[in-house]
């Protein structure tokens, strides 16, 4: 294979949407109805249709289709009825949009650290989250990383605190064989582009509480055509909050649900193929003298659509990164004292105002974006670029 591979260009590659997604799509832009609701009628077929199949693939009674993943963990903290000043906690090692939802939300964050392997520790969680009277936890499985989940569902069921699951880099990973997702009272997904199945942006909700279905579907913007979900409570529910929530407008428009229903039939078939990769290249990471990889938990089922490890010499990180760019492959440093493009730490959220240190577990924590359409031999050439980069060989 040739050394002259443009991984900075390639990092961006998504799989082409399958034809049915773009059949999909045409029959709503020729239709002009491409809001989810009619006056008279139900127009959504597609954003309903992506309710009930998302709700059935991961085993909830219920899911709600919104416009972004953040507004789906923003609508999940008001749908648990989260209040203004409430503490709420959040693992660190996140994007900015899960802060920005809490911070819309009203609530004051309770920041936890993560450990080496880029997850919650729980031996002293429960601890942790007695702190400020912590009424929920916003777990993120950042980057598709799990840790302990049952025993956090566990935890928090015993404090009596809410717990919501940001599994926007984790569609279709599992935990000892159940979805991740469905730990948590509240699943928040997201199909923004360099997710599993792409819309462009989007986010979906999901739960087995009818009460929060019903307060999520009522806070979406649904006005009162909220009989046109098929995947719904009982009009009870509705009866019971309607007049009293507002409409946030944050559904999810009918050509965005047009495209996603064939990808989801493709879900196994494309994180079959990032486990392939993610094994292959952590496989040589592992070798690197200078770098430590991230340990995966027995019993965790990935669904990874990029790879962190760490350089542990964090006085080299930009000369490293620096020369892996030269080569061709962008390495993304979560360590940065300036938040960069996507990615960014606790420091630069400067509306959380106590936040002022960086994780020592973030401090040298290194990222690359996997496109799905990696070749083997493009994964190992990933490998010899770090390697360079780093100044090592590999040791096999």
């Amino acid at each position: 294979m040739s050394d002259e591979v443009d991984f900075i260009t390639k990092s961006t590659e998504v799989p082409p949407l399958p034809k049915e997604s773009i059949s999909n799509a045409l029959k709503v832009l020729n239709s002009g109805k491409l809001f989810r609701y009619g006056e008279n009628n139900a127009d959504g077929m597609y954003a309903s249709q992506l309710e009930t199949m998302f709700a059935e693939m991961i085993g909830s009674k219920f899911a709600i289709a919104l416009n972004s993943g953040g507004s789906a963990i923003y609508i999940a903290l008001k749908s648990a009825g989260i209040l203004e000043n409430e503490t709420v906690a959040l693992n660190a090692f996140t994007l900015a949009p899960v802060p920005g939802a809490l911070e819309n939300a009203g609530a004051q964050v309770l920041l936890l650290d993560v450990n080496a392997n880029l997850t919650l520790g729980v031996e002293d969680l429960e601890e942790k989250l007695r702190i400020g009277n912590t009424k929920a936890l916003v777990l993120s499985h950042m980057r598709g990383h799990i840790g302990r989940i049952d025993e956090i569902e566990r935890i928090c069921k015993q404090l009596g605190i809410i717990l919501i699951e940001d599994c926007a880099h984790a569609m279709g990973a599992m935990y000892d064989d159940r979805m991740i997702g469905t730990f948590g009272d509240i699943g928040c997904f997201s199909f923004q582009t360099y997710k599993q199945v792409n819309a462009g942006e989007g986010g979906i909700l999901v739960t087995d509480d009818p009460d929060i279905a019903a307060k999520a579907i009522l806070y979406s913007g649904s006005y009162l055509l909220y009989n046109q979900h098929t995947n719904r409570p009982d009009e009870a529910y509705f009866s019971k909050h309607k007049g009293k929530i507002p409409n946030y407008s944050l559904r999810m428009n009918e050509l965005c649900a047009s495209v996603l229903p064939p990808q989801l039939l493709q879900l196994e078939e494309r994180n079959t193929r990032w486990r392939e990769i993610y094994a292959l290249i952590a496989s040589g990471l592992r070798h690197i003298e200078g770098i430590t990889t991230i340990e995966v938990l027995p019993g965790v089922l990935m669904a990874p659509t990029s790879i962190q490890f760490h350089i542990n010499d964090t006085k080299k990180i930009e000369h490293i990164i620096a020369r892996a760019f030269d080569l061709g492959l962008k390495i993304k440093w979560f360590g940065s004292p300036h938040a960069d493009g996507f990615t960014s730490n606790s420091t630069h959220w400067e509306y959380l105002s106590d936040f002022s240190t960086i994780s020592p577990n973030l401090a040298g924590l290194c990222d690359i974006r996997l496109p799905v359409t990696l070749s083997d031999d493009q994964c190992r050439h990933i490998v010899q670029i770090i390697a360079s980069s780093v100044g090592a060989d590999i040791h096999e």
